[in-house]
């Protein structure tokens, strides 16, 4: 065991976050399996302090558990107390090593870190501190990380709490904070994930952007003044907004597959026969596509089928 640390338990009066910052992130929301599971076994690992004088402590990590435990009301915390005389590499990788399920689960709170950390350590030290989080240990990816810190605060506070993926919060770097806390709305209503995500995110930007208006303009009609409403239909309701933006964003491409649809059902095709159009319609060509149920089915038929496909090769 290390010797510039010790245990001992702290009055939760006592214990007090870094900066407000940190503060207003974590205030206001307690992580609910987490608080069940220490309301049934307690606390087991020591939260990571460090000692400022006789009666005041900083939270250096385990936020979440910190919350939780104030939520329950525990009047004495474990606590790994560390110096106020440690060096500041061997505090920040202390935090990394301590932290790392909260580290892994917010690019915000990787941010706050490195922001920290650059203040007070050399840039051998900041990497070595990227490498401990797992990521590649150059100065772009610090930077980068950091630069997460000039977004809306909605922004910040979506993406720590898992609202926005990091992938799709780089595109908000284009967008007002104003217009940004409207895209955080849209998506807090209806709850895209993965590619829909960020295809919501990059429709609205190039539409508020082409059209020269404010976000809240574009979306408004789709925010409910009632926001504390739940609707059944939410995911029927997010695929008609996808599809109206495209629709706004490439209206020539939309009248384009419509008519192609109408072709394709004017065919009458059969239900393991599809048609599809050449790539963006650069092309007059289209595919035919039949669907076997297994190979054996395939070379049943083919004695069939070829001399049709034979005759009609080079047409569309």
């Amino acid at each position: 065991m290390s010797s510039d640390y010790q245990i001992k338990t702290i009055d939760r009066n006592d214990l007090f976050y870094q900066d407000p910052f940190l503060k207003e992130l974590y205030e206001g929301s307690v992580n609910i399996p987490l608080t069940e599971t220490l309301r049934e076994f307690g606390q087991t690992i020591p939260l990571l302090v460090l000692q400022k004088n006789e009666t005041a402590y900083q939270l250096l990590a385990n936020f979440a558990v910190f919350q939780s435990l104030n939520f329950l009301e525990v009047s004495r915390l474990y606590c790994r107390v560390l110096p106020c005389t440690l060096q500041p590499y061997r505090r920040y990788s202390l935090q990394v090593l301590h932290g790392w399920n909260e580290l892994q689960e917010s690019p915000i709170l990787r941010a706050h870190l490195l922001q920290q950390a650059g203040a007070h350590c050399t840039s051998e030290e900041l990497l070595s501190l990227l490498s401990l989080m797992g990521l590649p240990p150059q100065r772009h990816m610090a930077d980068e990380l950091v630069s997460l810190l000039s977004l809306s605060a909605e922004t910040i506070s979506a993406l720590h709490h898992g609202f926005l993926a990091l992938k799709s919060a780089k595109l908000m770097f284009r967008l007002s904070h104003q217009d940004q806390k409207y895209v955080v709305k849209i998506l807090k209503r209806y709850k895209p994930g993965g590619s829909k995500q960020y295809k919501l995110i990059e429709m609205i930007t190039e539409l508020t952007r082409r059209m020269n208006v404010p976000v809240a303009n574009l979306v408004q009609k789709w925010l409910p003044s009632d926001q504390d409403s739940v609707s059944d239909n939410s995911p029927q309701q997010l695929q008609n907004i996808l599809r109206e933006l495209i629709r706004l964003c490439w209206p020539e491409k939309t009248k384009l597959d419509e008519q192609f649809l109408q072709f394709v059902h004017s065919l009458s095709l059969p239900k393991n026969i599809s048609v599809t159009p050449s790539s963006s319609y650069e092309e007059e060509s289209c595919s035919l596509c039949i669907h076997f149920a297994s190979a054996d089915e395939l070379r049943n038929m083919w004695d069939k089928i070829h001399p049709l496909f034979s005759t009609t090769q080079g047409d569309c």
